[in-house]
C-alpha cells in the first residue's frame, strides 16, 4: 500500500481520504488506524460500489485498474 498517496491527498484541503484497500486487513487496519480513515476494505470490488468520487490504484496488478475504470470510478 502506498501511504505516501494518502499523506499527499490528506495535505489537500478540499480534500478527503475516506476509504482504504488492501487484500491483507492487518495492512488495511493499521494505514487506517495511523491516518484515521474510517472505511477499510479488502475487497476491491465492495469499495468501488461505495459512494467514492476518486479512486487511486496504486498496485502493479492491471485487471484491478480496468475493473475500477468499468465502475466509473
Amino acid at each position: 500500500m502506498r501511504q505516501s498517496f494518502v499523506c499527499s491527498f490528506q495535505a489537500i484541503e478540499e480534500t478527503d481520504v475516506t476509504a482504504i484497500c488492501d487484500l491483507n486487513i492487518d495492512t488495511a487496519e493499521r494505514v487506517a488506524n495511523q491516518f484515521n480513515i474510517d472505511q477499510k476494505y479488502t475487497d476491491f470490488e465492495k469499495m468501488i460500489q461505495s459512494d467514492l468520487y476518486i479512486v487511486v490504484v496504486s498496485t502493479p496488478m492491471p485487471c484491478t485498474t480496468i475493473d475500477y475504470c468499468l465502475a466509473g470510478r
